[in-house]
């Protein structure tokens, strides 16, 4: 007889355990990524603004002043980005630094420029200004002058004795005379309009003869003569300075 076989028992489940690292090994630890410092960027891209601006007159003040800004930020950056911190970015703070003192040179030197052209500009405004003065100083001066050195020379003749009226406007004068006569004025009265009437001897001989001349400035401009008792000569400048 076959001997009954007994029932094959299952095996034990083999329970799950954890795989741990190796006695005595440390755990290792992630490497820790470092960020781009933001106050480089911003003083780069301060840099970048305040040196473009720098090149145009008047615009270039708010370059100036981004100039200065980015350079504060980028010498805050460059210590931030040392070796024991904790952002990289350490070029971008130097290049950005670099940027704005340029931009700040810069824009001193265009405004030094601006401001010599200004002056230059100023200086011949201030010179066309003051020669039509002095010219014009100069032209009243020699005015005065030929004013002072007006001359008006009235001259009566008589082949014996006469009589001369003499005056402006308003205002005559009566003097007699034997054989010549003469009057001179000068400066501003020189101007002003005369008249010279010359007549014989009333009680003279039929013969006799008068004449009158003005000359102003040594040049003759009125002449007339007369004869016979009753004769007479009219001169006068008037339209003369006219």
């Amino acid at each position: 007889m076959t001997e009954p076989t007994q029932p094959q028992q299952p095996m034990p489940s083999q329970q799950f355990q954890p795989q741990q690292p190796p006695a005595g090994s440390p755990y290792q630890h992630a490497p820790v990524v470092k960020g781009t410092s933001g106050l480089a960027v911003t003083a780069l891209v301060l840099g970048i603004l305040g040196l473009v601006l720098s090149w145009i007159p008047i615009v270039n003040n708010a370059a100036a002043v981004l100039a200065v800004i980015g350079l504060v930020f980028g010498i805050i950056a460059i210590f931030a980005t040392g070796a024991k911190h904790k952002k990289k970015g350490r070029g971008l703070a130097i290049a950005g630094s670099v940027l704005c003192i340029i931009a700040l040179i810069v824009t001193f030197a265009i405004q030094a420029s601006a401001s010599k052209a200004l002056k230059d500009i100023s200086g011949q405004a201030s010179s066309s200004q003051t020669a039509p003065a002095e010219k014009k100083s100069t032209s009243t001066d020699e005015k005065k002058d030929d004013v002072a050195n007006e001359q008006v020379v009235m001259e009566a003749t008589a082949t014996g004795k006469g009589t001369v009226i003499w005056g402006e406007a308003g205002s005559t004068n009566t003097e007699d005379f034997n054989g010549q006569w003469s009057k001179t004025i000068s400066g501003e009265d020189a101007k002003k309009g005369y008249t010279l009437t010359v007549s014989g001897d009333l009680m003279g001989n039929n013969d006799q003869k008068v004449g009158c001349t003005i000359t102003v400035n040594g040049q003759q401009k009125s002449h007339k003569e007369g004869s016979g008792t009753s004769g007479s000569a009219l001169c006068d400048t008037y339209g003369i300075f006219n």
